[in-house]
C-alpha cells in the first residue's frame, strides 16, 4: 500500500505543479517556480490524509507503473529538448490521475452518508479547473489544428474546448448517475466558482486586473481542492441510480 500511495503522491504533486502555470507566473518574480513543489506536496499530502485515500488506491500494479512513468515524463519536460514530450504527457498524466480516482474503493464510516453528485455545479466548476489547468486551444495549436475564429478569440475558445471535454467526460464516467459519500466538495467548489468569476470579472479592468489574477489563482487551488473531494468519495455506480 505504501509504495501505491507513495507513487500516487508523486503523481498528483507533479500533475499539480504542471497544470498551475499561473500560480509559476505570479511568483516568478520573487522566487523559482521550481519551489512550488513544496506548497504542491503539503496540499496533496493534506488532501490524501484527510480523505483517507491510500487504503483506497486500486491495486492494479499497471495504474502505479503508468503513473510513475509519466510523471517523470512530465517532471523532466522541462529540461529536454523535445516540445512534444510535455504536451503529450501532461494531459496523458491527468487522464490516469482521474481514472485512478474514479475507481478509488468508498471511504470507510461514510458509505450510508450520501447524496447526489451535483451535476451542473460540477460541469461548471470542472470546466473552470480544466481552462485554468490545460490550453487545450494551444495544445491544438501546437499541432497545427487551429481556425483564425480560435486566434482572435483564445480564451474563449479554450474555455468552450474546456467544457466540451468536461461534458464528454461527465457523461462517459457516469458520475452524474453516482451517488456521493459525505464531503466538502461542494463548498469548495462554489468559492473557486465564485472566486474565479470575481477574478475573470476583474482582468477586464486595468486597474483590478492584478487583483484579478491572483484571485484566479486563488480560485484555481479551491477548484482544485474541490474536485480532489468530489471524485474521491464517488460510491460505485448502482442501477437505481442509474434510473435516477
Amino acid at each position: 500500500m505504501r509504495v501505491r500511495a507513495g507513487i500516487f503522491f508523486v503523481a498528483l504533486v507533479v500533475l499539480m505543479v504542471a497544470t498551475f502555470e499561473d500560480a509559476a507566473a505570479m511568483v516568478s518574480p520573487w522566487m523559482d517556480p521550481r519551489l512550488l513543489y513544496v506548497p504542491a506536496a503539503l496540499i496533496v499530502a493534506g488532501l490524501l490524509f484527510h480523505a483517507q485515500v491510500p487504503p483506497r488506491l486500486p491495486e492494479n500494479p499497471v495504474w502505479y507503473g503508468v503513473l510513475g512513468a509519466l510523471a517523470i515524463a512530465v517532471a523532466a519536460a522541462p529540461f529536454v529538448a523535445y516540445p512534444y514530450l510535455n504536451l503529450a504527457a501532461e494531459p496523458l498524466l491527468l487522464i490516469v490521475v482521474v481514472l485512478v480516482m474514479l475507481r478509488l474503493k468508498p471511504r470507510i464510516g461514510y458509505l450510508y452518508q450520501s447524496g447526489l453528485v451535483p451535476g451542473f455545479l460540477t460541469f461548471l466548476t470542472f470546466s473552470a479547473l480544466l481552462w485554468q489547468s490545460h490550453s487545450i486551444v494551444g495544445s491544438l495549436g501546437a499541432v497545427g489544428v487551429t481556425h483564425p475564429m480560435i486566434e482572435r478569440l483564445p480564451g474563449l475558445a479554450n474555455l468552450a474546448a474546456a467544457a466540451i471535454v468536461v461534458a464528454i467526460f461527465i457523461t462517459a464516467s457516469g458520475i452524474r448517475h453516482r451517488s456521493l459519500q459525505l464531503n466538502p466538495s461542494r463548498s469548495w467548489l462554489t468559492m473557486g466558482l465564485v472566486l474565479y468569476i470575481a477574478g475573470a470579472t476583474a482582468t477586464h479592468f486595468p486597474a483590478y486586473a492584478p487583483y484579478g489574477r491572483y484571485a484566479l489563482v486563488a480560485a484555481h487551488v479551491l477548484l482544485f481542492v474541490g474536485a480532489f473531494y468530489l471524485l474521491s468519495h464517488l460510491l460505485p455506480r448502482r442501477a437505481a441510480d442509474e434510473m435516477a
